[in-house]
């Protein structure tokens, strides 16, 4: 089925309330999972009803920073999905990407990390390089890279085929972190990638231009976002904890 990008933005926005997320997080939640989802981003996998559940159950946040220096942000998650924190933490990034020049943020232990892609855009917006990579969760030879691209507002998404790394324990710790980059120049973020990560400089295995992603944008706002009646129904009942059920006294002040 299809609705409109409004429609998922109301139901998404009070199905987090109904989760127990707080005013302004649950918004963000929401905005950030319609952006990826109107630009063509696969998140099927943030929106289970496991995940849902989970939310709901979460009381308190595990993330923790484990560094907070000038010109680095490490934080460990304690798998809390990206919807939670991941926003707040990558905004922290960029801030201090333009005191320092360049940040690095390390998120440990972040689930759904594809929806770091909006905020790759909107600090593209504004202006600063960014750069986000993460080891795939079924095959540790895939490296997903998000980024900027000079003067274009929507950010490129590509994969990468890198060797696996022989230490396990790597391995485990790299298909469950985040890192991104923010440079106040793309020269500075040119010569981090080749002193830290050189294996997503080149020819990708599977790429997809801005410009593409754009298409995706456009076709979801003239015909509608694609969104399956089981994710509907689940969105649904918690929309419906937020909802106040009609009295005869409710319905005589409706209009007064």
């Amino acid at each position: 089925m299809k609705i409109s990008k409004n429609e998922l933005t109301s139901l998404l926005k009070q199905a987090f309330q109904g989760c127990g997320f707080s005013a302004g997080v649950y918004e963000t939640a929401a905005t950030t999972v319609v952006w990826c989802k109107t630009h063509g981003f696969d998140i099927s996998s943030a929106l289970t009803a496991e995940k849902m559940a989970g939310f709901q159950a979460h009381t308190k946040s595990n993330v923790k920073i484990l560094v907070d220096s000038q010109d680095e942000l490490s934080v460990d998650f304690g798998g809390d999905s990206f919807i939670v924190s991941g926003v707040l933490m990558a905004e922290l990034v960029y801030a201090k990407s333009i005191a320092a020049g360049l940040c690095l943020g390390k998120f440990i232990d972040c689930p759904d990390r594809k929806l770091v892609s909006k905020s790759v855009a909107d600090f593209g917006q504004r202006g600063v390089h960014c750069t986000a990579y993460w080891r795939d969760n079924e095959d540790p030879n895939l490296i997903n890279v998000t980024r900027t691209v000079d003067g274009n507002w929507c950010p490129e998404y590509a994969r990468y085929l890198s060797a696996e790394p022989s230490d396990k324990r790597v391995v485990e710790l790299d298909q469950s972190s985040l890192y991104l980059v923010c440079a106040d120049t793309s020269a500075a973020m040119d010569e981090y990638l080749l002193s830290e990560c050189d294996e997503i400089i080149g020819k990708p295995f599977q790429y997809w231009l801005s410009e593409g992603i754009k298409a995706n944008e456009r076709s979801s706002l003239m015909d509608g976002i694609d969104i399956t009646p089981e994710l509907w129904d689940l969105l649904g009942g918690y929309r419906d904890k937020v909802l106040v059920e009609s009295t005869d006294e409710s319905r005589k002040g409706a209009g007064a």
